[in-house]
C-alpha cells in the first residue's frame, strides 16, 4: 500500500468486511471481497478487491422438521387470518458433531412477522429460524426460510 506517513501510522490491518459463514455451503467458489483502504491510503498493485477461499473445519449437518402448527405469529393484527399452504418447513443445521447431536426438534423457534401484512396479501413470507439458547458450535444455514401465505379476512 502507498500512503502519507500520517495515513500509514496507524494501519495495522486491512479489513475485507464481514462472512456470513452460515451461508457458506462446501465447494463453494472462492468469495471476491472488495479491499477497503482508509482514507489517503491506495493499493500499489491496484487491486480493488481480493478472492478468499473459506475452509471450515470438521462440521456435520442434519436437517429437522417444522411442522407449520410449531410457527409463531409475531404482530399478527386481530382479525386476520393467517394460511399456510406447506404443512412441514425443512432446516438445516451446521455445527460440531456434538453440538449437531445433541439438538433436538423442539431447540428450533421459527417465527414469522406480520407487521407489514394485509389481508388478501398472498406471497412467500420469509420465516425467521432460531435456536433456543443460541447454543455454541451449531448454527441454522440456508436462511432465508419461506412459506407461501395467504392472509384472509378472519372477522368474517
Amino acid at each position: 500500500v502507498l500512503g502519507t506517513e500520517e495515513a500509514l501510522k496507524d494501519l495495522t490491518e486491512i479489513s475485507l468486511g464481514k462472512i456470513d459463514l452460515a451461508q457458506i455451503q462446501e465447494g463453494d467458489e472462492p468469495l471476491k471481497l472488495p479491499v477497503n483502504l482508509p482514507n489517503g491510503v491506495t493499493s500499489r498493485s491496484g487491486f480493488t478487491e481480493v478472492e478468499v477461499t473459506v475452509e471450515l473445519p470438521p462440521l456435520v449437518t442434519k436437517e429437522f422438521v417444522i411442522n407449520r402448527d410449531d410457527i409463531q405469529f409475531v404482530n399478527k393484527a386481530a382479525g386476520m387470518d393467517i394460511e399456510i399452504s406447506e404443512v412441514q418447513l425443512t432446516i438445516r443445521v451446521r455445527g460440531t458433531l456434538n453440538a449437531v447431536s445433541a439438538m433436538t426438534d423442539q431447540m428450533l423457534i421459527a417465527t414469522m412477522d406480520f407487521s407489514d401484512a394485509k389481508i388478501g396479501q398472498m406471497k412467500d413470507w420469509t420465516v425467521d429460524v432460531t435456536i433456543a439458547g443460541d447454543p455454541n458450535g451449531v448454527g441454522v444455514i440456508g436462511q432465508p426460510y419461506t412459506v407461501w401465505v395467504e392472509i384472509k379476512d378472519g372477522s368474517k
